[in-house]
This record gives structure tokens, C-alpha cells and sequence, in this order.
């Protein structure tokens, strides 16, 4: 039995395993903070300066790029 075009399995979400890997995704989180003016950045910039990042963005529930659209999503 053949198996249909439309149910290609996913990638599987890849979570940022090292500091390096947080940093980046604080960095990509920051940049998307600043272009909504979102209220959080002084909160992000501090967790940044104070090397937090993997705990304020996980109480903030982005794990992965994915969740920047849908937390801090463009107007």
C-alpha cells in the first residue's frame, strides 16, 4: 500500500541545547521584540545581560524559532 503525499512526517522541533544555542534565540527573540515594540524587551535585554536567557524564555514558552510568530507575532 502506497502512503499519501499529504502525510509527510514533520521535522522534529530541535530545542536549543547549549548557552551559545540560547543566546542565539534570545538574540532572534530581541530582534522581533524591537520591531513590535513589544513591553517585554527591557525584560529580555536584562535576562540577556545576565546570562538567563533558557529561563526567561522558557516562562515566556518560546523553546524554538517557531515560537517567536506566534508569541511575539508582526502586526
Amino acid at each position: 500500500m502506497s502512503r499519501s503525499r499529504t502525510n509527510t512526517p514533520q521535522k522534529p522541533i530541535r530545542t536549543p541545547q547549549t548557552s551559545p544555542e540560547w543566546a542565539r534565540l534570545m538574540m532572534a527573540v530581541i530582534d522581533r521584540a524591537e520591531q513590535i515594540k513589544a513591553p517585554n524587551l527591557p525584560g529580555l535585554r536584562q535576562a540577556q545581560a545576565s546570562g538567563k536567557a533558557e529561563a526567561f524564555l522558557r516562562r515566556l514558552g518560546i523553546i524554538h524559532t517557531g515560537d517567536i510568530d506566534r508569541e511575539l507575532p508582526l502586526p
